[in-house]
């Protein structure tokens, strides 16, 4: 049983189910005619009449019982997940225990992924919208507090000193919008079929840059556009030269890559919260705490899943780009 509550057995296919039902009423004229032109005689036609009208009850009993626990249990059961999911959004559901039929089974599968998802949005988009308006709120009070200020009179060092505030709480807020919006593309844009890329090259141009000495180890892989690829690097070799990191070796794996880096590492506070949006320790440096959960929306919007161990000493990060196993079979 998964964690939906759907029971994991065989479940015809709808066609069997239709075909079975059309040919019963296919064959039952057929065979009500032949028990009234050989049997009547025999029997009585009083009694020929009631054997075939309780068979044909039995029949039709049987197949509308069939329907109902194949077909329309089924629909009922998705219809009332569907309106559980529409007037609680943020209230985990689950979903029917009953599928009916294979194609049924497909399309509770595609729904129950679907409610997952937007669940996980209602919940994610309502946690980000506070942080951003809390984060937005500081470097709008030190520009508005600098503004009345400089309507005082006050010597040239302090007016200097005023708009040195103004300019760097522009700037901060200048930046959270540019990370609000790469994380807004990555929620948004769409998972189309990328061919992997090969991440060496673009690792290697990253690390440079940065200073880092890189190594790798087989020939990793990720099915992201060029541009994302290099995002995601940037941000975690950036995050790696931050704790510390003079060495950053990426590893090929069965389904992605992992980074790890001989930094300070991660405590296991810190590790807890990591991924959550404005989460940082650096704030004081400029830090917006958006890199690692813009990675993590990144690698989501594939369908993978990026999960962090520690390494002692430094931190290691494990990109995973296939989609989970479905289990609604």
């Amino acid at each position: 049983m998964t964690r939906h509550g759907i029971i994991r057995k065989w479940r015809p296919p709808l066609a069997l189910v239709l075909g079975g039902t059309l040919l019963s009423v296919l064959v039952l004229p057929i065979l009500g005619l032949f028990v009234l032109r050989y049997a009547a005689p025999v029997m009585g036609w009083m009694a020929a009449v009631v054997t075939i009208s309780l068979v044909a009850l039995i029949v039709t009993v049987i197949l509308g019982w069939l329907l109902a626990r194949l077909i329309l249990r089924p629909s009922a059961s998705l219809v009332s997940w569907a309106d559980a999911i529409r007037h609680s959004p943020a209230v985990p559901v689950a979903g029917p225990e009953r599928l009916g039929t294979r194609e049924f089974g497909d399309m509770a599968e595609s729904l129950l992924r679907m409610g997952d998802e937007l669940q996980w949005r209602v919940a994610d988009l309502s946690s980000y919208s506070a942080h951003v308006t809390h984060e937005l709120r500081s470097p709008l009070t030190s520009i508005r507090a600098a503004a009345e200020l400089l309507n005082d009179d006050i010597d040239a060092a302090q007016r200097a000193e005023l708009v040195k505030t103004i300019a760097e709480a522009s700037s901060r807020m200048e930046n959270l919008l540019v990370a609000m919006r790469a994380v807004a593309q990555a929620d948004t844009a769409e998972a189309r079929e990328c061919d992997p890329q090969p991440v060496a090259e673009t690792a290697h141009a990253v690390a440079q840059r940065l200073g880092l000495t890189l190594e790798c180890e087989g020939a990793p892989k990720a099915p992201l556009p060029s541009p994302q690829l290099e995002l995601v690097l940037d941000h975690l070799l950036l995050n790696a030269r931050d704790h510390g990191a003079k060495t950053v070796c990426i590893t090929a794996t069965e389904h992605g890559f992992s980074v790890a880096d001989d930094g300070r590492g991660v405590s296991q506070k810190n590790a807890e919260k990591m991924f959550d949006p404005f989460f940082t320790t650096r704030r004081d440096s400029g830090g917006m705490g958006l890199g690692l959960f813009l990675i993590q929306r990144i690698v989501q919007s594939r369908g993978g899943s990026v999960t962090f161990s520690g390494n002692q000493p430094g931190a290691t990060f494990d990109l995973c780009f296939q989609r989970p196993a479905n289990n609604l079979t």
